[in-house]
């Protein structure tokens, strides 16, 4: 009796243990927390790692890569970049640890049948009349060469 209360005790904390890591995988996927790219529900350290091991093209357990996409320019290394610099108490310019709704796109059943078809015929006659040229001469002169030499190292502030 004694073993079988101690079997079962082992595989209640082994689910213990498993099923928070599971949760997020079959959460539903209604909104997410932007730069929680781990899907741990909470953004840290981890969350940017995840970023680096994906683009190093090494394995990542869990990826969420719009959660990872801080900047909305698709993922890059700017994307850990920025995580990092929140983490470290820089401006939040990107709205890292903030929910973010998902919208679906609607079905086509849901699209509202005024906008399914062109409300106009397609001609190939001009919509407006045609401007008249320019009357006189531009009043500013052409733009100089840069001053700069272009060997020259670019400029570093003193620290």
């Amino acid at each position: 009796m004694k073993r079988l209360i101690a079997v079962l005790l082992t595989v209640c904390a082994l689910l213990a243990l498993t099923i928070p890591v599971m949760l997020p995988a079959f959460a539903a996927e209604d909104s997410y927390l932007r730069g929680d790219a781990d899907n741990d529900g909470i953004v840290s350290v981890l969350d940017a790692t995840a970023i680096q091991r994906k683009l190093a093209e090494f394995s990542v357990r869990s990826f969420n890569e719009a959660a990872a996409d801080v900047d909305g320019d698709g993922l890059n290394i700017l994307d850990a970049t920025a995580i990092q610099r929140y983490l470290a108490g820089f401006e939040n310019i990107y709205g890292i640890d903030e929910r973010v709704d998902v919208t679906l796109p609607a079905t086509e059943a849901e699209t509202d049948a005024s906008t399914a078809a062109p409300t106009e015929a397609v001609t190939d006659a001009p919509t407006e009349e045609m401007t008249q040229a320019p009357t006189q001469a531009p009043t500013q002169p052409p733009t100089q060469k840069p001053t700069r030499d272009p060997d020259e190292l670019p400029f570093v502030p003193a620290r």
